[in-house]
This record gives structure tokens, C-alpha cells and sequence, in this order.
């Protein structure tokens, strides 16, 4: 079909035989090509567009389907949307018909039909209460109580919940009790174990908490405080480390670079309160080192280790970096122990080094 003299693999094919076009942006065949080398499928060099059958609108001929994107998007919305309001009461499903309405006017049709699926628990959790009281629940308890179903509305809802008051509190009231239950979710985290770094973090949050009762923290900054400290005081539990050193301030800050200025005010407790010689390093300390070897002589021993079955050796992460990125991996987070949650997917690999994740070729047997 090919013209090739041996047999290739599908992955072989795709790559020799099929270009992006540059009208319709599909991998097709190609056809012809233009004057810039950029290549065209037969539909499109046959007739460049055709007419949306919803609007009318000018189309690439060579896409798939009859309708043009946001008329497609709009669609898929309707449908979604009449299929998943069944079973609701007449005013949650009213409700979730505004919502739709509103999360396509914010963020268009294509996010809304994808949103609307994500978001559904959160009305089922309010159809639920409405039917049992006959009226909502005040806004403290319609989110403590989807915190203990593990169900977290997102950002959207409860932006659509407070222009629509569907509850009692304002504005402010809310965005206080959602502070205040992703405090509980880190405190909880911590509060069921007795190593030295769980209690580390339950005296800064003591800390904290003395604070904003003098009304010199926010609740929202009590919360911005204590993420970075849970993050350390994690890594410091894969590692068995007893307390903060400077190397897990480093492996820490290596991971989460962004993170520094919230970082800083966990450090400056833990000089002043804990008595621990710690130094928050330049940006310039993070820069990831570039490899001197070659690509040849990473290549054989990767092929070595994939040989000996040691995909899951640190050494393994090191050739990896080099090999794939061309830069080395540094001392600090050398020494952090691999999750144990290795993931077979799709004939990938992926290990997920603290929060540094790598998609490394799957080694076959």
C-alpha cells in the first residue's frame, strides 16, 4: 500500500507516510503540498472549505464532521446537559440549566459541556438537601458536608452560587469557610501521627492560629502559611527525616521554586522558635546543571540498566535527565526515595519522583 519493500511498524507508517495538513490541521495522507513545502490533504486541495450545517460558516474541508467547532461545542453541551438534569427536582435542574448558561457565556461552550460533568456532584448534593428540608442549606453546611463525601465544588460554583445568594452568607462568609476546611484537610494529615516533624507542624499552625485570633493574620493567610510547611513536613516523612536540615529546605525549594516567599515565613519560625540554622539559597542555586557526556555513551547504559531489570534505580532518574533532557540531576533530590506508586499506563512508565514526574519509555521484558 506503502510502497515499502519490508514490513514497519504502525508507529513507522504514521511517520513516514502522513503529515499534519495545513488547512484542516489533521494527520492525513498528503495530497499536494504549497510553495512553503507546507502539505495539503486531498479534501482540501480539492475544495479548501465547505459550510457549517448549523451556521453556515466557512470550515476547513478536509475536518472531520459536518458542524463547525463552536456549533459542535454547543451541541455536545444540549445534549449533556438534558441527559445528566434527570433526576433532579424541578429547581435544582432549573439551576443547572443557569449554570450551563452562565459557565458558556464565561468560558464558552467547549469548557462548559466538559465543566457541567465535573461539577454535577455538587448539585446532586444540593438536590439531595433540598428534597429531604424542603429549602437550601445555609452555606457552612452545604460545605462542610460535601469536605466529608471527599466532594469539593470548584472555583465556578461557588462563583455561581454567590452572584445567584442562593444561600444565607455572603460573599466574604464563604470564601471563610472554604479557608477554614482546607485548613482542616492539612491539620488532618498530621494530627494521627507522632514523629518529630508532625509535631514541628502542629506548633507552627499553634503559632498561626494565636495570630489571626489578634486579628494580625487573615484566614486566607493562615492557609497560604501552612501549605508550603505541610509540603516540607511530607517530603521529610519519605525520607525519615527527623527535622528540617538545610538539604530538605533545598530538595523542597528544587521542587517547588515558586514557592519561596511563602516558604520564608515557615523558615523564620523555625530560626526563631525551633532554633534551626537554615538559609533560603539565590534563585541562581537553581538552575538545573547541563550533562558533559555524550548522547552515545548515555544511550548504552541506559540500555544496560534496561538490561539488568533496574528501571526503578535512582541511577535510572540520572541517565534519564541526561538522556532526555540533556541536563543533570541535582545532588539534593538525588537522595529523595521514589514513590512507591509506580504506574504501568498505556505502555508508558511514569514515576513520579516527589513532585518531579518524568514519562520514561516503558522497558519491555
Amino acid at each position: 500500500m506503502f510502497r515499502e519493500i519490508e514490513p514497519i511498524c504502525f508507529k513507522c507508517v504514521k511517520a513516514r507516510h502522513f503529515k499534519k495538513c495545513s488547512n484542516c490541521k489533521e494527520i492525513k495522507s498528503p495530497y499536494s503540498s504549497k510553495l512553503d513545502r507546507s502539505n495539503l490533504c486531498k479534501q482540501c486541495t480539492e475544495s479548501p472549505f465547505k459550510s457549517c450545517e448549523i451556521c453556515k460558516k466557512d470550515i476547513p474541508s478536509g475536518a472531520f464532521g459536518r458542524k463547525c467547532a463552536d456549533c459542535f461545542a454547543q451541541d455536545t453541551l444540549k445534549k449533556r446537559l438534558k441527559l445528566n438534569k434527570v433526576g433532579f427536582s424541578e429547581f435544582v435542574a432549573t439551576l443547572y440549566e443557569e449554570y450551563s448558561s452562565w459557565l458558556s457565556h464565561r468560558r464558552g461552550s467547549a469548557h462548559a459541556a466538559r465543566q457541567i460533568l465535573k461539577d454535577r456532584s455538587a448539585f446532586e448534593f444540593l438536590d439531595c438537601a433540598f428534597r429531604k428540608n424542603n429549602r437550601l442549606p445555609n452555606y457552612a453546611q452545604f460545605m462542610r458536608e460535601l469536605v466529608g463525601t471527599n466532594t469539593r465544588p470548584s472555583t465556578l460554583t461557588k462563583k455561581f452560587f454567590a452572584e445567584q445568594r442562593l444561600f444565607s452568607a455572603d460573599l466574604e462568609r464563604h470564601q471563610d469557610v472554604e479557608e477554614k476546611n482546607r485548613i482542616r484537610r492539612l491539620i488532618n494529615t498530621f494530627h494521627h501521627t507522632e514523629s518529630t516533624t508532625a509535631t514541628i507542624f502542629l506548633r507552627y499552625y499553634g503559632h498561626l492560629l494565636r495570630k489571626y485570633r489578634k486579628g494580625a493574620l487573615g484566614i486566607r493567610s493562615v492557609r497560604l502559611a501552612l501549605t508550603p510547611a505541610a509540603d516540607m513536613m511530607r517530603l521529610a516523612d519519605i525520607q525519615q527525616k527527623k527535622t528540617v536540615d538545610q538539604e530538605l529546605l533545598n530538595q523542597y525549594l528544587w521542587l517547588h521554586l515558586g514557592q519561596m516567599n511563602a516558604a520564608s515565613v515557615f523558615i523564620n519560625y523555625l530560626r526563631q522558635h525551633e532554633k534551626l540554622a537554615l538559609q533560603i539559597p539565590s534563585k541562581e542555586y537553581f538552575i538545573l546543571p547541563k550533562t558533559s557526556e555524550s548522547k552515545r555513551r548515555l544511550k548504552l547504559q541506559l540500555i544496560e540498566l534496561l538490561s539488568r531489570e533496574m528501571a526503578f534505580s535512582i541511577r535510572y532518574m540520572e541517565l534519564g535527565m541526561a538522556y532526555f533532557h540533556g541536563r543533570r540531576l541535582p545532588k539534593e533530590l538525588s537522595k529523595i526515595e521514589l514513590y512507591r506508586n509506580c504506574k504501568h499506563e498505556a505502555g508508558f512508565l511514569t514515576v513520579c519522583f516527589a513532585k518531579l514526574a518524568y514519562v520514561l519509555p516503558y522497558p519491555h521484558p
